[in-house]
């Protein structure tokens, strides 16, 4: 947990936990909002796979704001 909270913290963004049904999940387990600076995450999903989430979501953070996709 200190990990991810690190390396949000390095990029500037927060998550959020979300309800599955919520319009800004989109139907996905977890969506990067670099407008807000935000992740946001269902709330019906084990620790370990919000961990897991948010680290896919960190990585496309950094592959946009590169320029590599």
């Amino acid at each position: 947990e200190q990990i991810i909270q690190t390396a949000l913290k390095a990029a500037g963004l927060k998550y959020q936990s979300r309800r599955p049904t919520d319009p800004l999940l989109s139907g996905a387990h977890a969506v990067l909002d670099p407008e807000v600076r935000f992740i946001w995450v269902r709330d019906d999903i084990l620790a370990s796979e919000r961990r897991l989430y948010i680290a896919h979501e960190l990585a496309h953070f950094y592959l946009h704001e590169k320029g590599v996709l």
